[in-house]
C-alpha cells in the first residue's frame, strides 16, 4: 500500500485525508491501494459545512466501525459515479425520514484507483469529520470498479451499532433510488421495531448466583493473574508475545500481548443461523470462559448481560433477565474496560435486514476501534439479504490454540483490526 498519494474525500473541509500518519500496510492485504483525483464531477454545490451538533465531544475509546462490501452492478446505472451534492442529499434525507438525529450525520464519497480489497479499504484513515459528528457513512468507490465499500463511523456515546448499520444501508437505498431518477427517493424504516424491556428487579435479586459468581471469579483470578505475572510464570510465544492470564490481570500485560486476530466470515448454508450457536458453545467450552455476555438494545442506548445458556439471547424475557446493567451509553474501550470481558465471551446479534435496494452484499465488519487486546473472545452475527455474517475477534494467542472451533465456517477473511482515531 503506498501512502504518499492522498486519497480525495469529498466533502471534508480540505478534501483530503492525508496518509502521512497512517499504521504500516497490512501483510495480509495482496493488493496495492494508490490514490487519485475523485472519478465524479461535482456538477452540483457541496455543503461544505453541513449544520452539526456543537455539543458533541469526540471520544477515541468510542468509535465503532463497520464496513460493508457491497456489490453495484445490478444498482442503477450511475449509481457509483453521483457526485458529494448527492451524497449530502443522502444524509438530509436520512435525517428527515430514516434513523439519524439532526445535526449527527455526515455522507463522503471517497475515490481510490484499484485494486483494492476489503482489508485495504478498512486501513483507510477515518475521514477528519469523525471528529465532529457522531455519525459519519463514507463509502469508498475504486476506480473502474462496480464493488465499494460503505464505511460506518460511530461514536457509541450518541448511537448504537444496529442503528448505524441500518444508515449505512439506507443511504445506498437513497443513491440507488436517485440514480434510477427517483424525485424524492424512499427511505425504509427501521426493520426493528420490537422493544425490549428493562427488568425492574436488581441485577443481585434476579440471577443473584451469577453475579456473585461472577464478581468473585473476578476478585480471586484477578489475584491469582497479578501473581502469576509478578512471579514470571506466564507462557510466551515464539515472537516474545505473552499469553493472557486468565482473569481481569491481563491488563497489566496489555503491552506485551499478541494483536487480536479478526476473521470474517459468510456462514455456509448447512451451517445455518442455528449452527452458529452450537460453535459458539464450542467455542464457549474450549477458551474456558464462564458466561457470554451480550448487549440487549435500547436503541440508542444498550445494556449489558450474562447468561450461561446463549437460548436466553433469543426471547424479550431471556433478555430481561439476563440484564445486570442499567441503559446506559457503552463505557469507553480502555483496557480496565476490557478487563470485565476477562471471564466470558462477548456475543451481539445485530439481527435480521433486508435494505430495498438492488445492490448485493458481499461481506460485513465489526470493530471496535481499539478494542484491547486482552478483551476476551467476541462474536457478532448479523443477517443481510438472507445471507448471515458472522465476525470474530480473538487474542492473538487464543486464536492459535483455539480457530479449530470455528472450522466450520472455513478459514474466513482475515482483517487487520483499527486503531484508535488519533
Amino acid at each position: 500500500m503506498t501512502t504518499d498519494s492522498p486519497r480525495k474525500v469529498l466533502g471534508e473541509h480540505n478534501e483530503t485525508s492525508s496518509f502521512a500518519n497512517a499504521p504500516a500496510p497490512s501483510s495480509r492485504s495482496a493488493t496495492k491501494v494508490t490514490f487519485a483525483n475523485p472519478i465524479a464531477k461535482r456538477d452540483e454545490a457541496i455543503i461544505s459545512h453541513p449544520d452539526k451538533d456543537e455539543t458533541f465531544e469526540f471520544s477515541p475509546y468510542h468509535t465503532l466501525s463497520l464496513q460493508l462490501e457491497v456489490d453495484l452492478a445490478k444498482s442503477p446505472d450511475g449509481t457509483a459515479t453521483l457526485s458529494q451534492a448527492v451524497h449530502d442529499a443522502a444524509a438530509a434525507a436520512v435525517i428527515e425520514h430514516g434513523d439519524a438525529p439532526a445535526k449527527h450525520l455526515r455522507v463522503l464519497r471517497s475515490d481510490v484507483k484499484s485494486p483494492v480489497d476489503f482489508n485495504g479499504a478498512h486501513q483507510l484513515p477515518p475521514p477528519s469529520v469523525v471528529k465532529e459528528y457522531p455519525l459519519v457513512v463514507e463509502i469508498v468507490y475504486p476506480e473502474g470498479s462496480s464493488t465499494c465499500f460503505v464505511r460506518g463511523f460511530l461514536s457509541l456515546t450518541h448511537c448504537d451499532g444496529v442503528r448505524l448499520l441500518h444508515i449505512m444501508l439506507q443511504t445506498v437505498e437513497f443513491l440507488e433510488g436517485h440514480a434510477a431518477g427517483a424525485a424524492a427517493p424512499a427511505i425504509s424504516t427501521y426493520p426493528h421495531l420490537s422493544k425490549n424491556e428493562a427488568p425492574s428487579l436488581h441485577p443481585f435479586r434476579r440471577i443473584p448466583l451469577l453475579m456473585m459468581r461472577m464478581q468473585l471469579g473476578m476478585f480471586l483470578l484477578g489475584l491469582l493473574g497479578a501473581l502469576l505475572i509478578k512471579l514470571g510464570f506466564v507462557s510466551t510465544a515464539a515472537d516474545g508475545s505473552e499469553e493472557p492470564v486468565f482473569g481481569p490481570a491481563a491488563e497489566l500485560q496489555e503491552a506485551r500481548l499478541a494483536k487480536r486476530e479478526v476473521r470474517c466470515y459468510v456462514v455456509p448454508e448447512h451451517v445455518g443461523y442455528k449452527g452458529i450457536f452450537v460453535l459458539a458453545e464450542r467455542l464457549r467450552a474450549l477458551c474456558g470462559y464462564w458466561y457470554y455476555f451480550f448487549t440487549v438494545n435500547f436503541s440508542p442506548r444498550v445494556a449489558m448481560a450474562v447468561t450461561t445458556d446463549l437460548s436466553a439471547t433469543r426471547s424479550a424475557a431471556g433478555r430481561a433477565h439476563s440484564m445486570f446493567t442499567p441503559v446506559m451509553a457503552a463505557p469507553p474501550m480502555l483496557p480496565s474496560v476490557g478487563a470485565g470481558f476477562a471471564l466470558g465471551l462477548f456475543w451481539n446479534n445485530y439481527g435480521k435486514h433486508s435494505p430495498a435496494i438492488r445492490a448485493e452484499v458481499r461481506r460485513f465488519l465489526w470493530d471496535w476501534r481499539g478494542l484491547p487486546k486482552l478483551v476476551s473472545w467476541a462474536l457478532l452475527m448479523v443477517t443481510i439479504q438472507g445471507k448471515l455474517f458472522v465476525v470474530s475477534h480473538a487474542p492473538g494467542s487464543k486464536w492459535r490454540r483455539h480457530h479449530t472451533a470455528l472450522a466450520g465456517l472455513g478459514e474466513g477473511l482475515p482483517v487487520e483490526p483499527a486503531p484508535h482515531v488519533a
